[in-house]
């Protein structure tokens, strides 16, 4: 990847350091931004404690990810085209049900959300990552709508074609995608779970670095072109981000798209562009056009990424109260049973949870920035990966359980007296 001063590429630097500085001003929960113009960087900034070297979890970005891969399956003829339908790869399941017959959904309806199928992302998708029959719930779903006829956000098709591309390659989704889309664009740092079938998550549960994200944004600018190399097939570029399908809702002042597992926008005010999006802000937004120094730039992108902390002169009393004791829980739904709070210096603590299964424990900043380490959990026999931040305003975690998911909690300590 080149790296090029931004005016160099017609971009404003002192425009690109305000948004930095509004981030950092207003506290707004982003990891990174990278920006790139004409092939070239021109701003790649992480914010504390996020770094360039770090994946993370870009959630519905997969969808997009998933709809690559399969048309480069159609390409090498591994499957037939979008218009199969997928009754050919279920024969047990009974598609004659419902308005229409599920017989008729096909590839396409998948890939723009139209399967026609009654499904809610919020309850059904958790439902579906817990079975060892993912695509057995998905395909016993209603049939409300006639396939490709209704927009209807189904994360549950995503993953029918990943199960879908795992049976006809004979390869798991993960693998097939790093032979043929990922090592062609040099990311080989990657973390792809499995759902409970063991088939790769179609629609989320994919780590990535950033920096990896932006690589599959400029390949499909190129039309699907890596350096040369036709990686994805340029028509099939062209079908998935041009509009298959309408959403029932738009974005203030935008008018909303859907292709094949990518959004696309346009207004009357800016230049369209075609997306894919994550939950909690994972998103890789390509503008095709685009008619939008360097060293203030990227000081304060590193400043971001490597903050001074401002520990306190003093402890508090109530640290050294409390500092090094047990403190037990009645019995609760986390199975903690104890914790303990360890104080050595005015930078950092240590707090030591004792659940029924393990022990962990989390540095916790004392110097207003935050701390992150990877702790494994064992639960039901299923391994769980969580990045604890701790800093020293507030104590909260955020966790959500599908068998073999990493995930992301947020840990902070409260420090009033």
């Amino acid at each position: 990847m080149n790296y090029s001063p931004p005016e160099d590429q017609g971009v404003d630097s002192d425009k690109l350091g305000k948004l930095i500085s509004h981030i950092k001003k207003n506290k707004l929960d982003i990891r990174s931004i990278i920006v790139a113009r004409n092939d070239s960087i021109v701003l790649e900034a992480y914010f504390h404690p996020f770094s360039r070297k770090d994946k993370t979890l870009v959630a519905s970005v997969v969808k997009s990810i998933t709809s690559a891969l399969i048309g480069i399956a159609i390409e090498k003829g591994i499957i037939k085209d979008e218009n199969q339908n997928i009754s050919d790869f279920f024969p047990e399941i009974n598609f004659k049900q419902g308005k229409g017959g599920k017989r008729e959904i096909s590839i396409k309806h998948l890939l723009t959300m139209s399967s026609g199928m009654s499904w809610n992302d919020g309850t059904d998708q958790a439902e579906m990552m817990a079975r060892s029959d993912c695509a057995g719930y998905v395909l016993s779903r209603p049939l409300t709508e006639k396939p490709g006829t209704v927009f209807n956000y189904n994360s549950g098709g995503a993953h029918l074609l990943s199960v879908v591309l795992t049976m006809a390659s004979g390869m798991p989704t993960s693998e097939f995608a790093q032979k043929y889309l990922f090592e062609p664009l040099g990311i080989t740092d990657f973390d792809w779970k499995v759902a409970a079938d063991g088939v790769s998550t179609g629609g989320n549960l994919l780590f990535l670095k950033p920096i990896d994200m932006l690589k599959l944004g400029l390949l499909y600018l190129h039309g699907g072109n890596w350096e040369g190399r036709q990686v994805v097939p340029a028509a099939w570029v062209a079908e998935s981000t041009k509009n298959q399908i309408k959403p029932p809702w738009d974005r203030p002042g935008e008018s909303l798209g859907y292709g094949f597992l990518w959004w696309n926008a346009e207004s009357n005010n800016k230049p369209g562009y075609f997306s894919a999006d994550g939950y909690g802000g994972q998103i890789i937004a390509v503008v095709p056009e685009n008619t939008e120094g360097m060293a203030e730039l990227f000081d304060v992108c590193r400043e971001s990424e490597n903050p001074h902390g401002t520990p306190s002169e003093i402890l508090p009393l109530t640290a050294s109260k409390i500092s090094n004791k047990t403190y037990y829980l009645q019995p609760n739904a986390s199975n903690l049973k104890s914790l303990r709070l360890v104080f050595t210096d005015t930078k950092e603590a240590a707090l030591t949870l004792e659940y029924k299964e393990r022990i962990i424990t989390i540095p916790v900043g004392l110097d207003n920035l935050y701390r992150m380490c990877r702790v494994p959990r064992l639960i039901e026999k299923v391994e769980y990966f969580y990045d604890f931040i701790g800093n020293q305003v507030h104590l909260t975690v955020f966790r959500k359980e599908f068998p073999g998911t990493d995930l992301d909690c947020m840990g902070t300590l409260s420090s009033e007296h």
